[in-house]
């Protein structure tokens, strides 16, 4: 599409320059003048693009007028649509409509320029499809309150913003609306962190799936497309596998499967080469079988797996408990060998029987639908390990939006290439330094909670998949900090667990020891309940001074009241005691 003295190209199947290589063009091609295109504003703002997507400023730098606001009709009820830059507004110009945009990109705060000009008109915000531009029309939106008639905000259907989606050959009639919910998610500023996150989150709303448990999917889905030679470096013993498990925390119907649909569909992920990556999803069966689901019928351990990598995906934690139970079950033990990539199943004198599958020669990852009244198999089992290495993400929502967003297109992620012998994933010295500090702790017996034993390691499993969700092989300090978020969700959902259970176990103690006829003041669950307040005491005396990190606050008190420590600050907050903040991995608390 010709227009304002440059031509404006998108592709749809490569990326642009590209294209242009392939015809010996390139961005200096497409401008009449080499030196750019020269946008004036009403208000004596002058701004030059140059084909390096440079904006060099000179005029009246202080002019606060919107650029093309002197075409807009005198007609109030026709719609004008803002844009991001200068170039998307003249494209959509094109198209006959009336279109502005402020100056200096999405960095820039609305509220420097002036909006008055669109008092009592119909404005649709076109917003950039990244996490910045999807924040910029937010902040346009917040501006247009009071003065525009009615505002929406819309994006490209095709292309990343107006420009893209005009020159693809669409209307402004396509463009597709973007749900926005009256209460502001907390949690916004991770899921705009990067625009995959960003996807994720508005792809799992689209689908009414849980934003944070259809990541978990996605990051299992990205790890089990990885062959079982790439691995993570030696940080604590020796090199371990990026084996991922998901605990996925909802009521039963809350959306599990929806999460598994949403994670599915969000992402595709590509090899080196090109070619989409399909995993297989053997069902779960007991300890023996797993390591089955790797090896062909009739075959020894001198021989080659039948399947490298899998996905096992187990809807309700019953199901995992069932088997758990069985009488000489081994699948919670080999589990937690699985996780870690050890040799498991089993080497018999028959072939037929035999089930062994070496160290490091399969990716496992699991997903489990965990409704908390029957998490218990799971958490009780922490003496050996298994629920420390779970990542527990809830199925809900609760800022989903009312009206259900359009459906982005799946985001492709194209993996770089890894070398068939053994690779260690490069990790940041933040990361290691942060592993190696926890480590001392837990030698000296200082860990400030059981259930805490494996989080660095899940940590470092999260961030890989954050890296592999990049189409990186190097991870970054960025995705050590990410992850870190994650894991402090995970706590969080965890906790809430525990909570769950402990009030369900402490009335069901109570009323029996009413039915028995003792006296409820003396019942065992009331002498918790005493014990808990008396906890609440201490941490509140502790933070009428300031507000304070998790380590320091339990450590603060008695050393026979810090095992209860999680129970009793679970309470506080959800009483409205006591609010949290988290800040990576950390959780501060104050009063309320």
């Amino acid at each position: 599409m010709y227009g304002r003295d440059r031509t404006l190209i998108y592709s749809h199947a490569d990326d642009r320059d590209e294209v242009l290589s392939k015809v010996g063009l390139t961005m200096h091609d497409l401008f009449d003048n080499p030196s750019g295109v020269t946008y004036r504003y009403q208000g004596g703002r002058v701004v030059r693009r140059t084909p390096e997507k440079q904006f060099p400023q000179s005029g009246n730098k202080d002019d606060r007028s919107l650029y093309r606001v002197e075409t807009l009709p005198e007609d109030r009820t026709s719609t004008v649509y803002v844009t991001e830059g200068e170039q998307c507004a003249d494209a959509l110009a094109v198209l006959g409509v009336a279109a502005v945009s402020p100056p200096q990109g999405a960095n820039t705060a609305a509220s420097r320029f002036d909006w008055n000009p669109l008092s009592d008109r119909n404005v649709q915000i076109v917003a950039d499809k990244d996490a910045a531009g999807r924040k910029h029309a937010q902040d346009v939106a917040k501006n247009l309150n009071g003065i525009a008639k009615d505002v929406s905000i819309v994006e490209a259907k095709i292309g990343k913003d107006a420009a893209d989606h005009v020159t693809a050959g669409h209307e402004v009639h396509e463009f597709v609306p973007v749900a926005v919910t009256n209460h502001e998610d907390p949690d916004d500023e991770f899921w705009n962190g990067r625009p995959a996150l960003t996807h994720i989150r508005d792809f799992a709303r689209a689908r009414r799936a849980g934003p944070w448990s259809t990541l978990g999917v996605v990051l299992a889905r990205a790890i089990a497309s990885h062959e079982p030679n790439v691995m993570l470096p030696p940080t604590v013993g020796g090199a371990v596998s990026m084996n991922l498990f998901l605990a996925a925390v909802g009521a039963s119907g809350a959306g599990k499967g929806a999460s598994d649909g949403a994670g599915f569909a969000a992402v595709e992920f590509a090899d080196f080469a090109g070619h989409k990556i399909e995993i297989d999803q053997p069902n779960i069966g007991s300890g023996e079988g797993l390591a089955r689901a790797f090896r062909a019928p009739d075959s020894d351990d001198r021989e080659s797996s039948a399947r490298t990598r899998a996905l096992i995906a187990v809807s309700e934690i019953d199901t995992l408990a069932a088997l758990a139970g069985r009488k000489g079950a081994t699948l919670m033990a080999e589990l937690r060998k699985a996780y870690m990539g050890e040799s498991i199943g089993f080497n018999n004198a028959s072939k037929a029987t035999t089930s062994a599958v070496g160290a490091h020669c399969y990716r496992l990852c699991l997903t489990v639908g965990v409704q908390p009244e029957n998490a218990a198999p799971l958490l009780d089992d922490a003496g050996g390990g298994t629920p420390q290495r779970f990542v527990w993400l809830p199925v809900n929502d609760p800022y989903a939006p009312d009206v259900r967003p359009s459906e982005p297109a799946p985001w492709v992620v194209k993996f770089p290439r890894w070398e068939a012998t053994q690779e260690l994933v490069v990790i940041p010295d933040r990361a290691r330094e942060e592993i190696d500090s926890h480590r001392l702790k837990v030698l000296r017996g200082n860990a400030e909670n059981p259930l805490d034993g494996h989080v660095m390691l899940c940590r470092l499993k999260v961030a890989a998949g954050l890296m592999v969700l990049d189409g990186r092989s190097v991870m970054s300090d960025d995705d050590w900090r990410l992850a870190g978020e994650v894991m402090a969700v995970s706590s969080r959902t965890r906790g809430g667990i525990e909570r769950d259970l402990f009030e369900r176990n402490r009335k069901r103690r109570t009323a029996n020891a009413v039915a028995r006829g003792e006296d409820e003041d003396t019942t065992a669950a009331t002498r918790i309940d005493k014990r808990l307040d008396r906890i609440a005491k201490g941490i509140t005396r502790q933070l009428q001074k300031e507000k304070m990190l998790r380590g320091p606050l339990r450590r603060g008190l008695s050393s026979a009241d810090r095992d209860d420590f999680d129970l009793a600050i679970a309470r506080m907050v959800e009483e409205g005691i006591v609010v949290n903040h988290t800040e990576g991995n950390k959780e501060w608390y104050e009063l309320s």
